[in-house]
C-alpha cells in the first residue's frame, strides 16, 4: 500500500496589519499585471521550501517542530523596498538579520537530520530571504512593468519574529496549518 503523502512548507509570517498591507500589494500586482500565484499564500518569509511529508508521521513531526520552536529566541525583522528576480519575481526586501540566517540554517540541518528533508538549494546557494509579492506567472513584459512601478516605491515596516507557521497546501492554496511560539520571553534583568 502506498503511503498518503501532503504537502508542507515552514516559514515566518508578518502580524497583522503588515499581512493586509502585503495581501494589498500581491492583489495590485494580480489585478493591474496578471500575477495571482503570489496570492495563493500569504505573505511569508521561507524558511524550509515545500516538502512532502507521510500523514503517518505527521503527528511526529508536529511534535519535534514544536519541540525546535520552544528553542528560538523572537528577534526583530526589518523589511524595507522591493527587489526581483529578474524578469520573473518582484518581492519585498528583508533587511540583513543574522538572526534569521541562523534559524533557517538550523532548521534546514534539524529537518534534514530528523526527517530527511533536504533542500536542495542548501548547499548550492546561499539563503536570500525575501517576501515574494509578484510571482512567476508574471509574463515578461508585465514583469517589466510592474518592476517600473515598485523599484523606487518605498515600503518600510518591522515585525517581531516570533514563531514558525507551518503551511499546508489544499490543492490549490497554501493555508497555515499550524504555529509553533519561540521560547517566552523571560523577565527584564
Amino acid at each position: 500500500m502506498k503511503a498518503h503523502k501532503r504537502l508542507y512548507f515552514i516559514a515566518i509570517l508578518p502580524r497583522s496589519p503588515q499581512q493586509g498591507s502585503v495581501t494589498d500589494i500581491k492583489k495590485e500586482i494580480a489585478d493591474k499585471y496578471h500575477s495571482k500565484a503570489a496570492l495563493k499564500s500569504p505573505p511569508h518569509i521561507t524558511l524550509q521550501p515545500p516538502f512532502h511529508l507521510e500523514e503517518a508521521r505527521e503527528n511526529e513531526f508536529l511534535e519535534k517542530v514544536k519541540d525546535f520552536a520552544r528553542e528560538q529566541k523572537a528577534f526583530e525583522l526589518h523589511m524595507n523596498g522591493f527587489g526581483s528576480f529578474k524578469p520573473r519575481v518582484i518581492y519585498v526586501k528583508v533587511g540583513q538579520c543574522d538572526d534569521l540566517d541562523a534559524l533557517h540554517d538550523k532548521l534546514t540541518l534539524y529537518l534534514e537530520n530528523n526527517f530527511g528533508i533536504t533542500e536542495n538549494l542548501r548547499k548550492s546557494r546561499k539563503y536570500h530571504p525575501h517576501m515574494t509579492v509578484g510571482f512567476s506567472d508574471l509574463s515578461k513584459t508585465e514583469f517589466w512593468q510592474a518592476w517600473d512601478n515598485f523599484k523606487n516605491r518605498p515600503i518600510s515596516f518591522s515585525f517581531k519574529a516570533d514563531h514558525l507557521a507551518l503551511l499546508r497546501h489544499n490543492g490549490k492554496t497554501w493555508d497555515v496549518y499550524r504555529k509553533f511560539d519561540f521560547a517566552p520571553e523571560g523577565p527584564a534583568n
